[in-house]
């Protein structure tokens, strides 16, 4: 659903050539394992108009990794901009 919804976007921006969207977005964790959404959506975006033209990586800058305890999983303290160009 969180894919289509971003292909049905994509489909009605009207941006001019030499434009660019940015798509923010992070990794999510589902049943204890992570699920790459910033490569699937990478993948499903399949159009000769909308080049990849940058991956922008954000930290959060108050994450302390000392607070996971033993047998939990990480925290998924990233999320990406991926800036797109119209060609």
């Amino acid at each position: 659903m969180y894919l289509q919804k971003i292909e049905e976007i994509i489909k009605e921006n009207s941006l001019k050539k030499g434009g660019f969207l940015v798509i923010q977005t992070r990794d999510m964790r589902i049943d204890g394992y992570i699920e790459p959404l910033a490569k699937r959506i990478i993948d499903s975006i399949c159009t000769e108009k909308l080049w990849l033209k940058e991956i922008v990586i954000v930290t959060q800058e108050d994450y302390n990794t000392q607070d996971v305890k033993s047998g939990e999983y990480l925290t998924i303290a990233h999320q990406y901009l991926l800036v797109y160009e119209k060609t």
